[in-house]
């Protein structure tokens, strides 16, 4: 890796200053398309949230956030009855050990961030079924998730998604509607599968495979938690050619996300014909079932 200084001083590690910047983000099936042409600097710095700043914004201001994205008012499969869930887990903020990193790749360069090891992450209560997880990772990437915990079925209705990279800045909601079955419908048993997709306006669909795992034991706090293990698998081929693959192992009774790793990696290429590619990776593992309010 670069360091900062050099990357200012070196003509060679300009070019990701210089060139037209294409970042192709992708989280959780969530494609997003970002081109800025003026010359740049990036900053590699992440600003970290700590769990303190979180609560005390949590204290502030409590209220769901994407209310706009209604839950369904008729459910898109049939309650599962031998399902242990779903109810919404409790509001507040929460503590993840993080590890991971998202870098730039261009001509034989990378332009690498870091994360925070721990991560804050805010749940919100919305409606009926509904609720928020805000994944703040850092002031400048946040990964949101609109939810819906019903009785024999686990939907996802939305994905959030708030990145910076140097003075690239982009928030991007991917609606899934009918919601996304991420538990229930045939994605129940090992090797269960369903399919979706789900869009942003003016974007490619993300074309999205559901598979039900196992049902397993995650650790959190020192004991064993039942969890539902789902894999995520995300396609797009249109403008932005990608993939992603997220391994989520959710609470049986809530949904509350227990353990979250993601790898991630789209590109797109350049009026000069070469590429650009973004890449994330990440874990995510919660610390304690209780929030702080």
């Amino acid at each position: 890796m670069l360091h900062p200084h050099r990357l200012r001083r070196s003509r060679r590690s300009r070019l990701l200053s210089l060139i037209p910047v294409l970042l192709v983000i992708v989280a959780s099936g969530a494609f997003v398309y970002v081109s800025k042409s003026e010359e740049t600097l990036f900053s590699p710095e992440l600003t970290a949230i700590s769990v303190d700043e979180a609560v005390t914004e949590y204290r502030a201001d409590s209220r769901p956030k994407h209310q706009e994205i209604r839950m369904p008012s008729k459910m898109p499969v049939q309650p599962n009855p031998k399902l242990a869930g779903f109810s919404a887990p409790k509001p507040g903020v929460y503590s993840y050990r993080t590890t991971g990193k998202d870098w730039v790749e261009y001509d034989g360069q990378k332009y690498i961030r870091q994360f925070p090891k721990v991560t804050p992450a805010t749940v919100l209560r919305s409606s009926g079924c509904g609720w928020e997880l805000y994944f703040r990772t850092a002031r400048e990437y946040t990964d949101g998730h609109r939810q819906c915990s019903a009785p024999g079925e686990f939907l996802c209705m939305a994905h959030i998604s708030d990145i910076t990279f140097g003075d690239v800045h982009r928030n991007m909601t991917h609606e899934c509607n009918p919601g996304m079955v991420q538990v229930g419908g045939k994605a129940v048993g090992p090797g269960g599968r369903q399919s979706t997709k789900c869009y942003a306006s003016h974007h490619d669909a993300a074309n999205i495979d559901i598979i039900f795992r196992n049902t397993e034991s995650v650790m959190v706090g020192g004991k064993p938690v039942d969890a539902y293990h789902v894999e995520l698998l995300s396609t797009v081929n249109g403008e932005m050619k990608g993939t992603a693959v997220a391994d989520v192992w959710f609470e049986t009774r809530t949904g509350a996300y227990l353990k979250m790793t993601r790898k991630q990696d789209t590109s797109s290429v350049l009026p000069d014909g070469s590429t650009v590619t973004y890449r994330v990776r990440v874990t995510y593992e919660l610390e304690s079932l209780e929030p702080r309010v």
